[in-house]
């Protein structure tokens, strides 16, 4: 069985929650509470659940243990908003969005795996990702060069 305590300190760093005076943004009772909602809401990776203050079965394996930290800081930071005010001396912002947007990307990268890695060209990327079976033309004119690119199948013939 996995604590549920020993998400803390990773749910802590993906949130920017890492003062090393010890004053926390998140309690760690309101860290706890949200990784147990993640279970209760069906938010988990299939095969985990909640049994007191653990998770069963043991959480195996880095992936699994990193969907369910993700999953509980996009509930944390969900309502959170941009707050930002400044004086002479000092300003302070703290931009929710980034944060949310950040652990949304590992969350895809972590569910998805890098998708661009997989492919031997950018070429076959291109034709993958828009449904393309083949690349009749593209033509950029710019002020300093042109690039064309045409071909077909596998083959493209790039002429700048």
């Amino acid at each position: 069985m996995t604590s549920i305590s020993e998400f803390r300190l990773p749910l802590r760093l993906m949130l920017g929650d890492n003062d090393p005076e010890g004053m926390f943004l998140y309690a760690d009772a309101a860290l706890d509470s949200a990784v147990k909602t993640v279970f209760r809401m069906g938010r988990s990776p299939a095969g985990f659940s909640v049994s007191g203050e653990s998770v069963t079965p043991d959480v195996p394996d880095g992936t699994s243990f990193a969907k369910i930290a993700c999953e509980t800081a996009l509930m944390l930071v969900c309502g959170e908003e941009t707050i930002s005010y400044s004086t002479r001396a000092m300003s302070v912002r703290r931009n929710g969005d980034r944060i949310r947007n950040l652990v949304t990307e590992l969350r895809c990268r972590l569910s998805e795996g890098d998708t661009f890695e997989s492919y031997q060209t950018f070429v076959a990327w291109i034709q993958s990702y828009t449904g393309i079976g083949e690349l009749t033309q593209i033509h950029v004119a710019a002020p300093m060069f042109d690039v064309s690119l045409n071909g077909s199948g596998s083959s493209p013939a790039i002429s700048v």
